[in-house]
């Protein structure tokens, strides 16, 4: 796959690579493929990693002391090496392709051999006795050269703003993911669905053979509609039957052959799925919606158990 970064860097100590480390892990969350040494994959060779600059979209130099004092003396190490590749293509690619980022780099100095070339650069260069230090500008200037924006930020969306989308779009994905609208267990105690948020207004209640869906809608103050459409059938405990002493068999008796039943707080329903196994729900509060000057979304709370059978 092309890389849309290639990142070119010495390893001058270890608090450097870690430096580089975490800003090419910076720019795989803003979703680039970066090309960096720690990612060659196994059975490639070094040489042939190298190779894949050329193809790569842009090219970043990560340029503190060490690396221009590598590039323009030490021709056989790993920057010498990277330098000689890029020096052999730049001319072949657009404006733009590659730029040096600066950082632990007082003098500001770059390979001599792009002396006379414009080439635009990042200045990351912190100043720590005056608590000068590199951040959200920078990144965002970095992050709009390898997007191919404009460097005018007249019409710039911020990445703040991005993130802020994606967290809502990702939000309401996570809300509807039917995965959150479920209970694997066999039984459970004051579960709390907000049913119009969930998919299908429906929660998943225990899984297979042993999977049922509890469908609902908002009735009365304290009622609710249960529905059979996504079970085989449901029925209401209609008499003083107790909640904890229902069986499957028994609970069967309860079945309707219609779409819905009524329960009220305090009532059991009992749902039948398509293997004929078959559950109890205790019906223990009902949250109305209101919008009132308060907006409160519907809600039940209730027990299940999943009768199963010996």
């Amino acid at each position: 796959m092309q890389f849309d970064v290639f990142i070119s860097y010495a390893w001058t100590d270890d608090d450097h690579r870690e430096w580089v480390r975490l800003l090419a892990a910076c720019l795989r969350s803003m979703g680039f493929n970066v090309g960096i040494d720690a990612k060659v994959d196994y059975g490639n060779d070094l040489d042939g990693f190298m190779r894949r600059i050329p193809e790569s979209l842009h090219v970043l130099m990560i340029v503190d002391d060490n690396y221009a004092d590598r590039a323009d003396n030490s021709p056989k190490s790993g920057v010498g090496m990277e330098n000689l590749v890029m020096r052999g293509a730049i001319d072949t690619k657009p404006e733009g392709w590659l730029a040096p980022l600066l950082v632990r780099n007082e003098e500001r100095r770059l390979p001599k051999w792009l002396k006379g070339r414009n080439v635009k650069y990042f200045d990351f260069r912190a100043t720590c006795e005056q608590g000068d230090f590199p951040g959200a500008e920078q990144i965002d200037d970095l992050w709009r050269w390898i997007a191919g924006l404009s460097p005018d930020k007249q019409h710039a969306v911020g990445l703040a703003t991005l993130c802020e989308r994606a967290r809502r779009v990702e939000k309401i994905d996570e809300i509807r993911d039917p995965g959150a609208w479920a209970s694997p267990r066999l039984a459970g105690e004051r579960i709390a669905f907000s049913y119009a948020d969930a998919p299908l207004k429906t929660m998943i209640l225990g899984a297979h053979p042993y999977s049922f869906s509890l469908s609902v809608s908002q009735c009365g103050r304290d009622s609710v509609y249960v529905y059979n459409d996504y079970v085989k059938a449901v029925g209401l405990v209609t008499d003083d039957a107790p909640y904890d002493g229902l069986d499957a068999k028994t609970a069967y008796g309860y079945i309707t052959p219609g779409r819905t039943i009524t329960p009220r707080i305090g009532q059991t329903v009992v749902l039948m799925n398509d293997d004929g196994c078959m559950c109890a729900v205790r019906l223990l509060d009902v949250v109305c919606e209101r919008n009132d000057g308060v907006c409160q979304k519907p809600e039940i709370v209730f027990d299940y158990r999943i009768l199963v059978e010996e």
